[in-house]
């Protein structure tokens, strides 16, 4: 081959990389603001994510995770439990009541505590709220 062979060829090859790593790069670009994540993460990821959000999103504010109740109820060692409702009924402390009290905290309200929880509705995905909720549930 001639050099000009040669130089195209290795021209090509560069161009050919440059591609793939823009395109993979394209591919990686958070969308609407969201940080990129894997969907195949691990649940350890999970709990992590969930814990920065618990910071991120302010209910280290009202919540604590150490067992002190503050404005709201702490989570520690909530999680798998029968917690008992202002209306006087009970709910499991699960995953569904989490995202209802997270979408509607109104609605299923703890006694003892006054009614300043907003909603969370457009300001959190269910991701959010599925990784918040794993996050709790580490703190059994």
């Amino acid at each position: 081959m001639n050099d000009n062979r040669l130089f195209v060829r290795d021209l090509i090859g560069v161009i050919t990389a440059i591609a793939a790593v823009t395109t993979l790069a394209l591919c990686l670009i958070p969308r609407d603001g969201e940080p990129f994540v894997d969907d195949s993460a691990d649940a350890q990821v999970t709990v992590e994510r969930g814990a920065q959000l618990y910071e991120a999103k302010g209910c280290i504010a009202c919540h604590t995770v150490d067992g002190t109740p503050r404005v709201g109820p702490t989570f520690l060692h909530d999680y798998g439990t029968t917690i008992a409702l202002a209306d006087g009924t009970t709910v499991a402390m699960d995953d569904a009541y989490i995202r209802a009290s997270i979408l509607h905290p109104q609605a299923q309200a703890r006694p003892g505590y006054p009614p300043a929880m907003p909603t969370y509705g457009k300001q959190i995905s269910e991701r959010d709220i599925a990784d918040v909720s794993a996050f709790i549930a580490s703190l059994r």
